[in-house]
């Protein structure tokens, strides 16, 4: 009877060698500029939502746009590892980390999506409703104001950490606190430490979002209120990561709530 062992030992590692290749041409694919990471995996951040980010970089609910379309499509490849540049403070309170030092470094993160879901929003649709969306709302001075454009949901999430980025995040006593909590499979190979993490439904991750420009400017010396019906309101693209973090307080943008907010803050 043949002997196929030294065949099964070169099929092995062809396919070593060609997931070897598949990973590495991978990691090549860079996100645009502007891709955020969400503060945790979330239904919310939806296509349509607008926020602001006041002058101490805390992120506030403004309002969501409830009747744009939103379209939605599947990725060809169930798996995928993507590349983009985000603080680290962001993607520490992304994972959940306790975070003290390098919160504003910016660095690149490979990580790798399952099961990706790509939502957008086209212009013919935003346009013509971020006016109407915030003509009721008082524009606060000096703060910059975003809606998310397209987002990235996943059901599983893979992230890549380079030796100073654990570093970055506290060293290996913090990612071993934070694998003790049974969410993250820690695996360390070849120099990296990975954290595997799978979701129990299908959650938004990334976001792309474009910054919301007030004319004129709402600036301290502008006869208040200033509402959103007050000001031309034009959309720029947003070329770099933005330093933020959230409240307890600002997690919440229902639109009723927002508009008690609001009239509190006008009154």
């Amino acid at each position: 009877m043949p002997d196929y062992g030294w065949f099964i030992v070169l099929l092995v590692a062809a396919a070593a060698v060609a997931v070897w290749i598949w990973r590495g041409q991978i990691r090549k694919k860079v996100l645009p500029a502007g891709w955020q990471f969400t503060d945790r995996p979330t239904t919310l951040d939806v296509p349509g939502t607008v926020f602001r980010l006041d002058r101490d970089g805390v992120r506030h609910g403004v309002t969501t746009i409830r009747d744009v379309q939103i379209l939605r499509g599947l990725e060809e490849d169930f798996r995928r590892q993507l590349k983009a540049n985000a603080s680290v403070g962001v993607v520490a309170q992304f994972i959940g980390v306790s975070l003290s030092v390098a919160a504003k470094k910016i660095e690149s993160f490979v990580f790798e999506l399952a099961g990706i879901t790509h939502e957008y929003t086209e212009d013919k649709d935003v346009d013509s409703r971020v006016g109407p969306a915030l003509a009721d709302i008082s524009i606060r001075p000096h703060e910059r104001y975003f809606i998310v454009r397209e987002a990235l949901q996943a059901t599983g999430m893979t992230y890549l950490l380079s030796e100073q980025q654990v570093a970055d995040f506290g060293g290996t006593a913090e990612i071993q606190r934070l694998t003790a909590k049974g969410d993250l499979v820690k695996i360390e190979q070849s120099g990296q430490t990975e954290l595997q993490k799978t979701f129990t439904q299908s959650m938004r991750v990334m976001f792309l979002a474009e910054e919301l420009t007030m004319n004129p400017p709402v600036t301290a010396q502008t006869a208040a209120p200033v509402r959103g019906a007050d000001v031309r309101i034009s959309k720029d693209d947003v070329k770099s990561p933005v330093l933020w973090t959230t409240t307890v307080e600002a997690m919440d943008s229902e639109i009723d709530a927002l508009r008690v907010a609001d009239s509190l803050y006008r009154a």
